[in-house]
């Protein structure tokens, strides 16, 4: 029945007399969402279903993506859409500002050497002067290995490489 269930991506919920790892551990092998144990806490379960139900009904996120190699970058838009990821590419730097904050992402994919009038460092440093890009992940996509480039690319405002 368990394996019915996860094919219909069913979520499992368990309820238990008791307390105890053996039986944790085997809801956390069948992919339980949550763990009640008795006696009920009915605002628990309620706070937790919600929380369930409000995390199926949300998009798996939202990335932009800034990279100059246009193939490239309907790759990674072809690859995250599968993953149920909307994406934005931005395909006009001096337009990022507007575009991103129209579109709100939840990570800002970027290349490193963007293009010859612009980096990436260059284009994170701009994005860390407005409040709303403050907290905003940028990760820079490279296959650049000389560490030295990379921290310089990491401390314009980068969080990843």
């Amino acid at each position: 029945m368990l394996k019915q269930l996860s094919k219909q991506q069913v979520r499992l919920v368990v309820y238990s007399e008791l307390d105890k790892f053996s039986l944790r551990i085997k809801a956390a092998q069948q992919r339980a969402d949550a763990f009640f144990i008795s006696p009920l806490d009915v605002p628990n379960i309620i706070t937790t279903v919600t929380e369930l139900i409000d995390h199926d009904s949300r998009q798996a996120g939202r990335v932009a993506i800034v990279e100059d190699d246009h193939v490239l970058a309907e790759h990674y838009e072809l690859v995250l859409n599968a993953a149920g990821i909307e994406t934005l590419i931005v395909n006009s730097v001096p337009n990022i500002i507007s575009e991103l904050l129209k579109f709100q992402p939840d990570l800002l994919l970027m290349d490193s050497k963007y293009t010859p009038e612009y980096s990436g460092p260059e284009i994170a440093g701009l994005l860390r002067q407005y409040r709303n890009f403050k907290r905003l992940p940028i990760v820079f996509l490279s296959s650049e290995l000389n560490k030295t480039l990379q921290i310089h690319a990491l401390s314009h405002g980068g969080d990843d490489f």
